[in-house]
């Protein structure tokens, strides 16, 4: 599962305000006040959001959720997605930085980049990451692929990965 699709179907009722939040953002859905009660509406947030649903006041809400997954036999389709267009400039910057880290005495010899956004272990794949996450993966394996090129061996490798940290 990588999001949430929540259809609210035409109800009466009052309160039941919807809270999604993401890292420092904060939004509030509160579809009990429009004038209208015979529209439909919808919400569509990833997975690693943290959401709350407030109590209905008054009447009821007849809402219909779905957990939205990818097929992993399909998942071909995902490859299909386009990349983001690439600043030749980022991928300099970047290529710049990986020899100078590998040419500098004692660097540690992995780098760990932190995701913006959550995964589990079933969706923790380059073809599934979203966003930030999905940019700043394409700048490197393309400034990884450069100098992979120019080089007679591969001194770069790019992985995705969940770590644990118990205490």
């Amino acid at each position: 599962m990588f999001a949430t699709l929540v259809i609210i179907l035409p109800s009466h009722y009052k309160g039941g305000e919807f809270v999604i939040k993401h890292y420092n953002q904060e939004r509030r859905f509160d579809y009990s006040s429009t004038k209208c009660k015979c529209d439909y509406y919808y919400l569509v947030f990833y997975a690693d959001c943290q959401h709350e649903i407030l109590p209905i006041k008054d009447g009821y809400r007849l809402s219909l959720v779905y957990n939205i997954v990818v097929n992993k036999q399909k998942t071909d389709l995902c490859t299909q997605i386009p990349s983001p267009p690439f600043n030749e400039k980022y991928v300099q910057n970047i290529s710049q930085a990986l020899i100078k880290w590998s040419k500098t005495i004692n660097s540690p010899t992995k780098l760990i980049i932190p995701f913006k956004h959550q995964y589990t272990k079933s969706n923790i794949s380059p073809n599934f990451l979203k966003g930030k996450d999905y940019t700043i993966d394409n700048l490197i394996k393309r400034s990884i692929a450069e100098l992979n090129e120019n080089s007679s061996n591969q001194k770069y490798l790019l992985y995705c990965a969940i770590m644990y940290h118990q205490i």
